[in-house]
């Protein structure tokens, strides 16, 4: 039995086995095992300014391993962002401690997340999205798409922009998937959706 204490960041452990049993080997090709586990010196709270890419996903990455210990307000710079794709609950989240994406000037147009989906939201609850556009409006896919259980989510003033040409049933602004899981408490306040 071995125990390790974490340092911040990635901490990348390999484990290596021998006489399993206190009998040799008989498969020494599977004695071997890698993981990563994530050491958080803190919970996160109030603002933090994102000018790129790598920025955002550095932060949603400890948003998901991390958590929170007050509301987080994730500020973006201007600019075109690859799509948004949170895929579970942020640590620590509830009504008072809500995450935040907001534009930085408080301008819809200076932060797009651009692609299909520009954004896609499963098994997510706490969270708000103000003054954003996500826009797929050159695929024929969902801008926003719901999958899983979602509640407790907020889109004020954003722009929500989808293919208004095609004739595909796979296009639309806001989808929700049928396959099962909740979906409460979602709201649209002061949004412009094409």
């Amino acid at each position: 039995r071995s125990t390790f204490i974490p340092i911040r960041g990635d901490n990348k452990i390999t484990v290596y086995t021998s006489n399993p049993n206190r009998l040799p080997d008989a498969v020494p090709m599977n004695d071997t095992l890698h993981f990563v586990s994530t050491g958080c010196d803190s919970l996160l709270n109030g603002r933090y300014m994102v000018r790129s890419d790598a920025e955002l996903n550095s932060i949603t990455t400890a948003l998901l391993t991390c958590g929170v210990s007050a509301p987080v307000e994730i500020v973006l710079a201007a600019g075109t962002y690859r799509p948004l794709d949170l895929r579970a609950q942020f640590l620590g989240t509830d009504s008072i401690n809500t995450v935040t994406f907001i534009s930085e000037r408080d301008n819809p147009a200076d932060v797009l997340f651009r692609g299909s989906p520009s954004l896609s939201l499963s098994n997510m609850s706490y969270v708000n999205f103000k003054f954003l556009t996500f826009d797929a409006s050159a695929s024929t896919t969902n801008t926003v798409q719901f999958s899983g259980s979602c509640s407790d989510i907020e889109f004020y003033n954003c722009r929500i922009l989808a293919n208004t040409t095609t004739t595909a049933n796979t296009s639309s602004a806001v989808y929700k998937s049928n396959a099962g899981g909740n979906f409460n408490n979602i709201r649209f306040v002061k949004n412009y959706i094409d």
